[in-house]
């Protein structure tokens, strides 16, 4: 049971039900006192795992720096602790979308965080070249985001597209709220208001569908006159009726 705090606290976090939704503490768990109770054995299996979902949040509610800082600490031992856990998956995807994050941020350690991005794409090619419906979708997404950060911006559009189909085809409607919600930044980059709101628009809609009412309500509060406005446009309204009816809707972004 205590092995499963973090997911359930995490859940609660997304829900809206804690102070600080990208802070894994709550109802569920004090992440300060929590590994006290857990048995000798498994605290390694328990802190790591803790790692994992505090990434997860922090990356989730853009604490980039958090992603970082967890990242750097908990990686050399992350498989020896969690061997053949989804959570090794998770720490790689979201140590390499952080530092992406940060490179468009600053180009501080700008060497270092695309380093970290190679070697997170390598490893996710390998398993999403076993497990497509799992993994395919979060490789595009690694890939869309590393393209943005060296100025690639066709193979970009391209990636995020492909990213987003492969999360609706694949039923992970978090990563493809996800890819949407970068789709939208990288386009507010380029200056391009109409695809950075619909996107949001989009995004916003796919969180509220997962039941993340947290990370919802943040881009309605960051990014509310552009969500505002494209969900009125007729542009946004059709695209998700086709997004009911179709596995794979067709969403122009390049």
């Amino acid at each position: 049971a205590q092995a499963l705090m973090p997911v359930l606290q995490s859940v609660l976090n997304l829900m809206g039900r804690s102070d600080n939704p990208a802070v894994l503490r709550g109802a569920a768990m004090n992440g300060d006192d929590f590994l006290e109770q857990v048995a000798p054995e498994n605290v390694e299996t328990i802190k790591h795992a803790i790692y994992v979902y505090q990434m997860f949040l922090s990356y989730t509610f853009c604490e980039y720096k958090v992603v970082a800082e967890i990242a750097d600490k908990s990686r050399m031992n992350l498989t020896k602790a969690m061997p053949g856990s989804l959570g090794i998956v998770w720490h790689a995807f979201y140590d390499a979308l952080a530092a992406c994050a940060l490179v468009r941020e600053s180009n501080a350690n700008s060497r270092k965080y695309k380093k970290v991005t190679k070697v997170a794409i390598r490893k996710m090619k390998r398993w999403a070249t076993n497990s497509p419906s799992n993994f395919k979708h979060k490789l595009l997404l690694l890939e869309a985001e590393y393209y943005a950060i060296r100025g690639k911006k066709s193979s970009a559009c391209n990636a995020y597209d492909a990213a987003i189909n492969a999360a609706h085809k694949s039923g992970v409607i978090q990563d493809e709220a996800l890819a949407h919600e970068r789709a939208a930044l990288f386009f507010r980059e380029l200056g391009d208001e109409a695809k950075t709101s619909r996107h949001l628009a989009i995004a916003h809609q796919l969180y509220l569908d997962w039941g993340a009412a947290a990370k919802s309500s943040q881009l309605q509060t960051q990014y509310s006159t552009m969500v505002s406005k494209a969900r009125k446009r007729r542009s946004f309204q059709d695209y998700m009726i086709r997004r009911s009816a179709s596995v794979s809707p067709k969403l122009e972004i390049g």
